[in-house]
């Protein structure tokens, strides 16, 4: 069987980018601006970031609703939609965009400077045990969304290693 597709043809003009929701920092997209404002009738897209915690809060148990709220409201708008899960450990140390399930389960961790020489401790990204937990949570979102949506433009797995461009060699 031939896997390969025919590549879509990108959408380009001016995406939406809200803040990374979480569970400690919820930002609800059913109130977001864009889907009322007359001037986002000059955005051409919305993009819909969160963090994998958010999603997956325990090993196997999915919430998809906050995706499922964004891409009914881009489908309803006329908007191309993009996903982007984090898995890093955000901007705020307490609150990593990792569930703490896969921490518990094993998975090793790293600290990494960014571009500002903050120190920032995220998930090995070569450890067998995130890369296993990882990829079925890659495999359960793909699942749910490779529907050949004509409106989701791209998806984004941000993964561990990327806070202000950080260097996880």
């Amino acid at each position: 069987m031939d896997r390969r597709r025919e590549m879509k043809k990108l959408p380009y003009g001016i995406f939406w980018l809200p803040p990374v929701s979480s569970t400690k920092n919820y930002n609800d997209p059913t109130q977001w601006a864009v889907w009322a404002n007359p001037l986002s009738l000059h955005i051409t897209g919305v993009v819909a970031r969160c963090s994998w915690e958010l999603i997956e809060p325990v090993e196997g148990t999915y919430n998809w609703e906050y995706i499922d709220s964004i891409k009914a409201a881009a489908h309803a708008g006329g908007f191309y939609w993009e996903l982007a899960i984090m898995c890093n450990q955000g901007s705020n140390a307490a609150y990593p965009f990792y569930p703490s399930w896969v921490q518990g389960d094993g998975a090793a961790l790293v600290t990494i400077h960014d571009n500002s020489g903050t120190a920032v401790t995220n998930l090995a990204s070569w450890d067998p045990v995130f890369q296993a937990k990882w990829g079925a949570f890659l495999v359960a979102l793909a699942a749910r969304y490779d529907d050949n949506d004509a409106w989701l433009s791209a998806v984004q797995m941000t993964g561990p290693g990327r806070q202000g461009e950080l260097y996880d060699c």
